[in-house]
């Protein structure tokens, strides 16, 4: 008798022993966990680090070229004037002799300058910006360009030619008070101002 109490005492020591282990998934408890105890310790060890080799250092951005730079500063130049209500237009490009324009870029031309004058001082780098675009344009030697105020882009594109900067002060007058005005960002006067 006195061996049968002794293992059932072992027994039930075995039993509550058991009660404080604890299954990880690298050491599963059943044998019909086995197969998913295996996979989950296979995870576990795939995301742990180790001791290798640690990974290589991030890339450093590299600097800014001096014409991403230039650009950068012509499109805050851009905003600005946008911003302060400057007529914006739509630069239109085509090879000469052809029909159908391609948009080369936007510009803000203030009132006081005809767009063909800022369009011919630009000229350069609006091809850039349309062969950057469209390759196949820097097979074409002569260009044409057109323009259309950014808030209307449905009406009919306004051909320029080169021709010399006026240097007539009249005309230039003139041509500034008869120039597309865009007042969509300015203040009028109020009609009836509240009372105080």
């Amino acid at each position: 008798m006195r061996g049968l109490l002794t293992l059932a005492c072992a027994s039930a020591a075995v039993a509550s022993a058991s009660a404080f282990l604890v299954s990880t998934p690298c050491a599963p408890s059943s044998s019909s966990a086995a197969a998913a105890g295996r996979l989950a310790c296979r995870r576990a060890m795939s995301m742990s680090k180790g001791f290798g080799e640690p990974p290589p250092p991030k890339k450093v951005k590299a600097p800014k070229s001096e014409k991403s730079i230039q650009r950068d500063a012509a499109a805050k130049a851009y905003e600005e004037m946008s911003a302060a209500g400057i007529p914006e237009y739509n630069i239109l490009i085509k090879p000469a002799g052809t029909d159908d324009y391609l948009p080369a870029g936007v510009m803000a031309v203030p009132r006081s300058q005809q767009v063909s004058e800022a369009i011919f001082e630009q000229e350069e780098n609006l091809k850039k910006a349309a062969f950057r675009v469209y390759d196949k344009l820097a097979a074409y030697d002569e260009f044409e360009y057109g323009y259309t105020l950014k808030m209307f882009p449905d009406d009919p594109v306004t051909p320029i030619e080169k021709r010399a900067p006026s240097t007539n002060p009249v005309g230039k007058f003139f041509e500034g008070l008869l120039s597309p005005v865009n007042t969509a960002g300015m203040k009028g006067p109020e009609i009836n101002p509240p009372p105080k």
